[in-house]
């Protein structure tokens, strides 16, 4: 353990292997939100600047809770020029027919209950890491019974600098 804390400290390599480390896999992914680069866009970093997200809302969602989304949908759709707000739902199964009407959900393979939370937040982890990488987004982690307050995030965003 020792060894462990002295390399995570140090910034170098942890040499053991994780303690829990279930197998991720993603069964939707959401088509227009941190897209996979083409193999020229990733050796020469194109992205297509009107697409880029500069922040990712992802939200911990239950796979019943329709109406939550949809109200979360229909808070969101603001249109800012100069901040992307791109948003997401993490559920598990089981899947149904609309999972894919507005093309806004991430589903793990995984029973989407209050047991497998750690579940849920390691898929939307991983698919965050994974693919949206290349955009470098903020990311806004939340559960579906709460909202953020658009204007204020996008003020907080335009406030930034680009050393941040």
């Amino acid at each position: 353990l020792r060894e462990t804390l002295q390399s995570l400290i140090n910034g170098k390599p942890v040499l053991q292997p994780p303690i829990f480390n279930p197998p991720i896999r993603f069964l939707r992914v959401p088509s227009y939100v941190c897209s996979p680069l083409t193999p020229a866009q990733a050796k020469f970093g194109l992205t297509d600047d009107s697409s880029r997200p500069n922040v990712v809302i992802i939200y911990r969602s239950g796979v019943y809770n329709f109406e939550e989304r949809n109200y979360l949908r229909k808070l969101y759709h603001l249109a800012y020029t100069d901040v992307n707000i791109h948003l997401i739902f993490s559920i598990g199964l089981p899947r149904s027919a609309t999972d894919n009407e507005h093309d806004d959900l991430l589903v793990g393979d995984f029973e989407d209950s209050y047991y497998n939370l750690l579940l849920k937040l390691f898929h939307t982890f991983q698919w965050a890491a994974r693919f949206c990488r290349p955009y470098e987004p903020i990311f806004v982690f939340l559960d579906d019974d709460h909202a953020v307050n658009t204007d204020k995030l996008v003020r907080f965003v335009r406030d930034l600098t680009p050393e941040l």
